[in-house]
């Protein structure tokens, strides 16, 4: 799995590729709690790159989510391929996470 941090307007960005499964899982977590943890309260996830996940990283994702709804922070999910996307239709975390089309979608989705 591969991770890469930016901020884009303000808003923290972490593009994510490969496999997120329950190896790679604990990784993606460390990273994105470092970004909790500085009290980062946007973030949009771009997983155009991801190309599988697992329920472990599903995990992941709602663990982050809870946290920055919590502290009124918010996530934005963009470019799910379409195995991605049909494992987030069926495990119903379509109806939890703003997905969108583009990254530039999230990032106007999630502007002051």
């Amino acid at each position: 799995m591969q991770i890469q941090a930016s901020e884009e307007k303000g808003i923290h960005v972490v593009r994510i590729g490969g496999r997120l499964d329950g190896a790679s899982a604990p990784q993606l977590e460390k990273q994105l709690r470092l970004l909790l943890d500085q009290k980062v309260t946007r973030l949009v996830l771009d997983l155009e790159k991801m190309n599988y996940i697992s329920s472990a990283g599903l995990r992941v994702l709602l663990v982050v989510a809870r946290e920055l709804d919590s502290g009124s922070g918010t996530i934005a999910l963009c470019n799910l391929n379409p195995e991605v996307r049909e494992v987030f239709d069926v495990a119903g975390f379509s109806e939890i996470f703003p997905i969108h089309s583009s990254r530039q979608g999230a990032l106007e989705s999630l502007e002051e």
